[in-house]
């Protein structure tokens, strides 16, 4: 496998790489809770297109994504302009619920692949951040419907979607510097399981490599 970059530029997993990535720095920066939010709600939307442009062409599985992509772009907008608790719920849940599903066409692309090549490569990571993204989501529901499910170092401080992020990633990558963390039995179970997912994938994916390489 040669990476050159005629051959970055031509595959078409660079886009949902690239979405992901911006993504996940201008949450860094950006409170959902402004007006400035309609930015990572944009991004969001890419993450969501790119993710439908790299689907699988069964024409069942492009439904699927393509409804959850709509209802997703018709809600999302109005949640951040009107700052609906439900609305960010629902659009969350939206964003769970098709995050794993192009996680799972994404893997079964990577599984079947016979060599790997840059589209193999640009999939298997956009799929480790797919899930840490999407577990970011998932623990914004949660703390928005359960308050008191998360403890922070700083007490007092409310919890933004780029803290879950930071919380997620921290989770993920199994560092866990304990300055935010589950507070309910429930979420810590949940928490973990992304733990598991994380090292599990690493290494079977890494396996999955050097089998398709040799």
């Amino acid at each position: 496998m040669r990476l050159t970059l005629r051959s970055i530029l031509a595959s078409t997993s660079i886009e949902l790489l690239a979405a992901l990535v911006l993504l996940l720095v201008a949450v860094s920066f950006v409170d959902m809770k402004t007006i400035y939010g309609l930015v990572v709600a944009l991004l969001f939307a890419a993450v969501f297109l790119t993710a439908v442009r790299v689907m699988t062409g069964e024409f069942q599985l492009r439904i699927i994504a393509y409804g959850l992509a709509a209802v997703w772009l018709a809600l999302s907008p109005l949640g951040v302009v009107t700052q609906s608790d439900t609305l960010r719920v629902t659009t969350g849940l939206l964003f769970v619920a098709f995050g794993f599903f192009c996680i799972g066409v994404i893997l079964r692309r990577i599984v079947a692949a016979k060599t790997v090549d840059t589209e193999v490569v640009f999939y298997s990571v956009s799929v480790y951040l797919l899930v840490a993204l999407a577990w970011a989501v998932s623990y914004e529901v949660i703390y928005m419907l359960w308050p008191g499910s998360f403890k922070v170092a700083e007490s007092g401080s409310a919890l933004t979607l780029s803290h879950f992020v930071y919380f997620s990633l921290t989770t993920i990558t199994t560092l866990g510097y304990g300055d935010i963390a589950p507070a309910a039995v429930a979420v810590g179970i949940w928490s973990t399981l992304e733990v598991a997912t994380g090292v599990f994938y690493i290494a079977i994916l890494v396996a999955r490599l050097v089998s398709m390489y040799r």
